[in-house]
């Protein structure tokens, strides 16, 4: 994820109405989230699942181990093509209840649906 397309969905979240925290890669999303722990655990987690370092699957394992992370709702997001079968096995995971294709002008909407 680029720092200009962390900023553009940042701020599609905020026009929705959502506060955000933004992480650049898996480790610092890890980083940040369990430092959320003293504060408000987040309801919902917009992951792309090309990011730098440690992986989607591996931050998902991670929040998967904690109870205190129970409720949340992670939706993958992805600029590439990721075939059905893919898709398919990625939403199987735990806390996984959306998948996103940024290139669809779709973030808000599906955001405002996934987690309703």
């Amino acid at each position: 994820m680029t720092p200009a397309s962390l900023f553009r969905d940042t701020f599609y979240l905020h026009v929705a109405d959502f506060d955000s925290v933004s992480a650049y890669n898996g480790a610092e999303a890890i980083k940040k989230l369990r430092e959320a722990k003293t504060k408000t655990v987040p309801e919902l987690i917009l992951l792309d699942i090309m990011m730098p370092g440690v992986t989607a699957k591996e931050v998902v394992e991670e929040i998967s181990k904690a109870e205190e992370y129970s409720r949340i709702k992670i939706i993958y997001v992805t600029a590439v093509n990721v075939s059905e079968a893919e898709e398919k096995d990625m939403l199987k995971l735990k806390h996984v209840v959306g998948f996103i294709t940024k290139r669809k002008p779709v973030l808000k909407e599906k955001a405002k649906k996934v987690y309703k």
